[in-house]
């Protein structure tokens, strides 16, 4: 763990703030993916990463949703970090409260990929069944 190698690295908002942004674009790419890629062992790592930044580090870091409009910044505070991925998005009180939740961490980053698997299952099902039922009429 590089955190726990060289721990002056949980006293600076930058490094919180790029290990968001990291954990933004894997749910990004996860959200965009075929199949959910965001695997419990990921978040595992990323939940310990995260949560080994203190309340005072944490709390200098301000995320926000991006911008609807592509491309486009959002004005007004610099030090804001913008947040692309719905999960990540959804993770913004966690990610600023005085005391993190780590189950709220954990339910976050992985039940929406199983939910959306279990959707385009359903949906497999589904139209597997219709083709069936075409088939023997």
């Amino acid at each position: 763990n590089i955190i726990k190698s060289h721990e002056s690295l949980v006293t600076d908002p930058r490094i919180f703030a790029d290990l968001v942004r990291f954990c933004d674009g894997l749910c990004s790419w996860e959200e965009e993916g075929a199949t959910p890629v965001l695997h419990v062992g990921w978040t595992k790592a990323i939940i310990k990463n995260i949560t080994a930044f203190p309340f005072p580090v944490r709390n200098k870091v301000k995320f926000v949703p991006a911008s609807s409009i592509s491309g486009q910044r959002r004005r007004g505070n610099d030090d804001s970090v913008e947040l692309y991925s719905g999960k990540m998005i959804g993770l913004i009180p966690v990610l600023e409260s005085d005391k993190m939740n780590t189950g709220a961490l954990q339910l976050q980053l992985t039940a929406q990929a199983q939910i959306e698997s279990r959707r385009k299952s359903e949906t497999a099902d589904t139209s597997s069944r219709a083709k069936r039922l075409k088939k023997s009429l």
